[in-house]
């Protein structure tokens, strides 16, 4: 019969860790291998005491020991699979929470206003209707007087009007309400800019435009250099906090000081990945403005720095592959699916490069 392995006590001090680890999505069985990563590092850190030291790789030596396991299976259980990749996993799961959440609110504030708008063009209708017949029963009535029947008239048609604009002014004002509604459905939660599905509105917008009229559209796709090592040494809330810098203080800055704002759209992506459309201009303005983000990037650790009070001694850089759309596309969809394609292949070279580095791509 094969031993079973002993069960370890997690140390105390661990336990805010595993805390932690719950609140986010962690499976309780996962801990300890949290836990154990936590420890190899504390226990590699130089600026420890050697009795520190020795005591973390007593913990470490314990957790092994529990596991009754050789080193190639200790590997595979614990290096394989780290809550590293388990926190992306989830991360990317709340993602998709949020894209379907967005998705059902939308269909829900279009079926609202739907019936807002239904139900107001009924009421007003039906008032003018029910207006009109008591105009035409007052004239019809033999027993009233030609003043009486004029007075009553008058005074039912303005009561009517009265009624009507007011029903009109109060569904202007739900449908003001709707899309204001609408618009933070498409924003972005962290970053506080545009979301994906609000970049596709843009693209089908602008791109359509650009097809009809023959002007240039230029899409960037940018990506956060090594996003992921920067969240495992610094945790992924100083990451989230960097995006937001990136954001606010890299491109929208560089944006607002050198493109038109009714002909640029900076919207997030994904995680690590912003992108850019620009209308009009030439290849070569464009690839400034994206030269200027990117060297801007690459100041944005001390702004990070001094508003996140956390020490930053990694160097944040961005890639970005820019894009023009192809207008001899006879069809629109093929036109905009080219134009993500292409800018994507740009970045990608743009990492192959060597990372932080502007790259544009030719249409195909």
């Amino acid at each position: 019969m094969t031993e079973q392995p002993t069960k370890i006590d997690i140390p105390a001090a661990c336990n805010p860790i595993c805390e932690k680890l719950r609140t986010v999505g962690i499976p309780n069985d996962l801990n300890l291998r949290a836990i154990f990563q936590f420890l190899q590092i504390a226990a590699n850190n130089t600026s420890i005491g050697e009795a520190e030291r020795k005591e973390l790789y007593g913990m470490l030596t314990k957790i092994v020991g529990s596991l009754g396991a050789d080193a190639s299976t200790f590997a595979d259980v614990f290096l394989k699979n780290t809550p590293g990749k388990m926190l992306q996993g989830r991360i990317s799961e709340l993602e998709q929470e949020i894209e379907t959440l967005k998705e059902e609110k939308l269909q829900a504030l279009n079926s609202q206003i739907g019936a807002l708008q239904a139900i107001s063009g009924d009421s007003i209708n039906s008032l003018v209707k029910a207006g009109s017949e008591s105009i035409k029963a007052i004239k019809l009535n033999k027993n009233a007087s030609e003043e009486v029947k004029t007075e009553v008239s008058n005074n039912i048609a303005v009561a009517v009007n009265e009624a009507k604009k007011e029903m009109v002014q109060k569904t202007a004002k739900i449908q003001v309400a709707v899309e204001e509604a609408r618009k933070k459905a498409l924003i972005d939660p962290l970053t506080q800019i545009p979301d994906k599905r609000a970049f596709g509105e843009f693209l089908t917008k602008w791109g359509g435009q650009a097809l009809r009229k023959q002007t240039p559209l230029y899409l960037m796709t940018c990506n956060v250099d090594s996003l992921t090592k920067f969240n495992k040494n610094f945790g992924p809330k100083i990451g989230d906090f960097a995006l937001k810098i990136i954001a606010r203080d890299g491109i929208l800055k560089i944006l607002k000081n050198n493109a038109d704002p009714n002909a640029a759209l900076c919207a997030r992506y994904a995680g690590d990945e912003f992108v850019i459309l620009l209308r009009g201009g030439d290849l070569a303005k464009a690839t400034r403005l994206a030269e200027l983000i990117r060297v801007k990037t690459r100041t944005l650790k001390n702004i990070v720095e001094k508003e996140s009070g956390e020490y930053i001694y990694d160097i944040i850089t961005m890639s970005i592959g820019i894009a023009e759309i192809d207008r001899n596309f006879p069809d629109p969809k093929q036109a905009f699916v080219a134009l993500v394609k292409n800018a994507g292949a740009a970045l990608k070279e743009a990492k192959a490069k060597g990372k932080n580095v502007v790259v544009v791509r030719e249409s195909e």
